[in-house]
């Protein structure tokens, strides 16, 4: 019994070559978990060198990371509403200290960061009734120069100068009768450049100064797809026109059957046009029923009219 124990047990040699190989197995476990900690200090010292430029990871160069511009250009990763709001409440403070053109700049602020439908309408709301309130009145405007009457001056000629229109100055200046500006007199003239862009799916005619927002509104277009798409420009002008029907009869401002309000802002293409609407027609707006012109409220009209040149481009899309 003693002999078999004896002959199963490893010989001397055996157990020294077995030792040799453990204590090598051990090194090579040592030096793998050594290299393995270098790595990982390597990378924390990497992210170290890294910097953030407006919330996106930048390398050392100054070049923003793979996963920092895709964050950027993802229109998928917005900001949250809870961001726009706190910007329009300060618009708004702003607004009761009479601060009008910080109230602006915090309003385009809170658009830019409006991610929700609902937000970007109430900053849009803001923008549109705060730019016509600075627009309206003889307040300091970017987009404004101010000017001294000469001799010589008439409302039209300055109008005409700044690509601008006469009730524009007039309004925005506080200037009852245009006939008497005297020589001397200071004007604040507004020189910005507007755009309408009409969007036929939403119903929607979007006002840009300058490729900013500046406001929007409710409009109803042609039914059956008869409004027209392109590029156009506004080529007249005309307060309480008259209405002449499809078949060439002349309807006269005034008449029951008129049919398209108190304004007119032609289009250089023939028989369309902006205009208001009849009381009647009210519910058409934000519809698609009209024969192929651009419908507004006859306040809305009103209003666009007075700032709106002969001239200024036009976009209709689908």
């Amino acid at each position: 019994m003693t002999d078999i124990f004896l002959e199963d047990r490893p010989s001397s040699k055996q157990g020294c070559l077995r030792l040799i190989l453990m204590a090598v197995a051990i090194m090579l476990v040592g030096w793998l978990v050594i290299k393995g900690c270098s790595g990982k200090a390597n990378a924390v010292d990497e992210d170290k060198d890294s910097q953030v430029e407006d919330g996106l990871p930048v390398d050392k160069g100054g070049t923003r990371t793979q996963a920092g511009a895709a964050k950027q250009t993802n229109p998928a990763v917005r900001p949250g509403p809870d961001r726009s709001g706190p910007l329009l409440a300060d618009a708004k403070r702003f607004i009761e200290q009479r601060d009008l053109q910080h109230a602006r700049n915090k309003g385009f602020a809170a658009l830019e960061l409006a991610a929700r439908a609902d937000d970007r309408r109430q900053v849009e709301d803001f923008l549109g009734k705060l730019h016509i309130e600075m627009l309206f009145n003889p307040v300091p405007m970017e987009e404004k120069v101010d000017y001294t009457i000469k001799s010589g001056d008439i409302i039209g000629k300055l109008a005409r100068t700044y690509k601008t229109t006469s009730e524009l100055i007039t309004k925005g200046n506080d200037i009852r009768d245009p006939r008497r500006i005297r020589v001397d007199d200071h004007l604040r003239i507004f020189s910005g450049t507007f755009k309408l862009l009409i969007d036929k799916s939403s119903n929607t005619l979007l006002v840009t100064l300058n490729d900013r927002f500046f406001k929007r509104y409710r409009v109803g277009t042609g039914e059956f797809d008869k409004t027209p798409t392109g590029t156009f420009k506004v080529k007249d002008r005309i307060v309480e026109p008259d209405w002449w029907q499809p078949n060439g009869q002349k309807i006269p401002y005034g008449d029951p059957e008129h049919l398209i309000g108190t304004r007119w802002i032609g289009l250089d293409i023939r028989g369309y046009g902006i205009h208001g609407i009849r009381k009647d027609l009210r519910d058409t707006i934000g519809k698609q029923e009209s024969a192929g012109c651009i419908r507004m409220l006859n306040s809305d009209v009103e209003e666009l009219y007075t700032y709106i040149p002969t001239g200024a481009e036009v976009i209709i899309q689908d």
